[in-house]
């Protein structure tokens, strides 16, 4: 995306550099938590119990919080591994469970399949389809009525 009309020559156009730093407690996050998503599916399977199923999703929800908390450099750096634990451990989750209890519970199976599409499909929006309608675009207002520099509307929609 280069400088096109109305484009302002001292705004970035192109996104700021991942610091090494995030990326490090990124992957630090995600090998934690894909030992964390290994252990709840080897135990459910082992178990074939929905009330130990359920146990250990949530204690794997509440690791992904625990987890975000204690490494996210700030309050955005959290919610960026928070991110990380709904669209991909989750989904990681989900699919194992279907493919755990096809055989024995099907509705318990298709409901996880299912919900892990639907959030498949929500991060496709997220990720991929929403950032790329964003448009920045800049307009001159000139009035007698402003006295002054001319102004310059923010509009964010």
């Amino acid at each position: 995306m280069g400088l096109g009309r109305g484009a302002h020559p001292a705004l970035p156009t192109h996104p700021p550099p991942v610091f090494p730093l995030a990326a490090s407690v990124t992957l630090l996050y995600n090998l934690i938590m894909a030992a964390v998503d290994l252990a709840v599916l080897a135990f459910a399977r082992r178990r074939k119990s929905v009330r130990a199923w359920r146990a250990g999703m949530a204690r794997a929800g509440i690791a992904a919080c625990l987890l975000a908390l204690a490494l996210g450099e700030d309050r955005f750096g959290g919610f960026r591994l928070l991110a990380w634990g709904v669209f991909l451990h989750a989904v990681v989750l989900l699919a194992g469970s279907a493919v755990i209890w096809w055989p024995a519970r099907k509705i318990l199976a298709v409901g996880s399949a299912v919900t892990a599409a639907l959030i498949l499909l929500a991060a496709t929006d997220a990720f991929l389809i929403e950032p790329t309608w964003l448009e920045v675009s800049y307009r001159r207002l000139r009035s007698a009525k402003l006295r002054g520099r001319p102004t310059r509307p923010r509009v964010r929609a």
